[in-house]
């Protein structure tokens, strides 16, 4: 029950992170004011932060990592998008 409670947890937690991160990517496609750009980007790398702690917090459990793959995929994909983004 405590594994399954974990990886709960773990993808309530990124899912609506994954989803902030493609919310982001959204708003700076569609704008070419830099200093909203700059805005956007300060907010993905916010929540990069805050993926990254869970994901080294999840490290430790093992049925956590199994919900991981997943999430990782997601969160890294999003982040691809905004890298482009921001290159743009």
């Amino acid at each position: 029950m405590h594994d399954d409670l974990i990886a709960e947890l773990s993808h309530q937690i990124n899912s609506p992170l994954a989803a902030i991160r493609n919310a982001i990517y959204l708003a700076a496609s569609r704008t070419a004011d830099l200093e909203v750009r700059r805005y956007l980007e300060l907010a993905d790398s916010e929540v990069v932060i805050i993926a990254s702690a869970l994901r080294n917090a999840r490290s430790f459990h093992p049925a956590a990592r199994k919900a991981q793959g997943s999430a990782d995929m997601q969160a890294q994909a999003a982040s691809t998008k905004a890298k482009r983004v921001a290159a743009a």
